[in-house]
């Protein structure tokens, strides 16, 4: 369900109360914010693409229809906004062998249990900034933003089940990434 706050600051907006967008760019300029950093990894353009967010949220008010989340909304155009940017900066991706056969990979993993946690975020922070933009944004929405899958995929034009699947390739390609980044530190 939609916040009420949301829905009255948008009303307002909506009716001619420009002023009262500034509350929706406060409530929500970090956030947008820290998925454009995830992505992008770069804070001057990340500040850039977060301005263009919230200028095409402005614009595109009278689009939104109040049945679904604000913030779903918002995210979507965020996603699409910063990969529309990516691709005009030609950003580098990595693709990665998606045949890591599972006993090397658990093999790997219990070595992990043996290294400090500060060394594993280390690694996991190296891992994040290597990877594909759209498979850095899925990790930031799922894991560390809380989206649950199906907004996931809503933001991200893709299917609950191709998510899941991303998700879990992404999982299994970053144990491998900080596994072998964490071997050549031995």
């Amino acid at each position: 369900m939609m916040n009420l706050e949301d829905i009255e600051c948008i009303r307002k907006v909506r009716s001619g109360d420009i002023g009262a967008f500034a509350v929706i760019v406060d409530r929500y300029k970090a956030i947008v914010f820290n998925i454009v950093c995830k992505i992008i990894n770069d804070r001057q353009h990340a500040e850039d693409i977060t301005q263009d967010v919230f200028i095409k949220v402005f614009r595109s008010l009278g689009k939104f229809k109040e049945k679904s989340k604000f913030s779903t909304w918002l995210y979507s155009i965020t996603y699409n906004t910063t990969i529309s940017a990516i691709r005009k900066i030609k950003s580098r991706c990595i693709i990665f062998n998606d045949s890591l056969q599972d006993a090397e990979n658990s093999e790997l993993l219990d070595e992990l249990d043996a290294v400090s946690k500060e060394e594993k975020l280390k690694c996991l922070e190296q891992v994040l900034k290597q990877m594909p933009v759209e498979d850095s944004l899925l990790i930031t929405l799922h894991y560390i933003e809380e989206q649950p899958v199906a907004s996931v995929a809503e933001i991200t034009g893709l299917s609950q089940s191709n998510v899941k699947i991303r998700l879990y390739r992404i999982r299994k390609y970053m144990n491998f990434e900080i596994n072998k980044l964490l071997k050549k530190d031995e």
